[in-house]
C-alpha cells in the first residue's frame, strides 16, 4: 500500500525529531502499532483526537501535518 502525503508527512516530522515510532507513540499517547499503520499507508484516516495527540508528541501544531512536500 502507497503512504499519503499525510502518512508521508507523519514520517517526515517524526524523523526530523529524532523519533523512533514507538518513542513517538509513548509521547503521544497512543499505540506503536497505530502510528505504524499510519506511517505505512495501512490505515488513511486520522481522527482529529489522535492528530492532536500527534502533533502535541512533535511538539508541532496539527497545521504541520498540511504543509506542502
Amino acid at each position: 500500500m502507497k503512504p499519503s502525503p499525510l502518512a508521508r508527512r507523519l514520517r517526515l516530522l517524526r524523523e526530523a525529531a529524532g523519533l523512533s515510532v514507538w518513542a513517538l507513540a509513548k509521547r503521544a499517547g497512543i499505540a506503536s502499532q497505530q502510528l505504524y499503520r499510519l506511517e505505512s499507508g495501512e490505515r488513511v484516516t486520522v481522527t482529529w483526537e489522535t492528530a492532536v495527540k500527534l502533533a502535541r508528541g512533535l511538539g508541532v501544531s496539527v497545521e504541520a501535518f498540511d504543509a506542502a512536500e
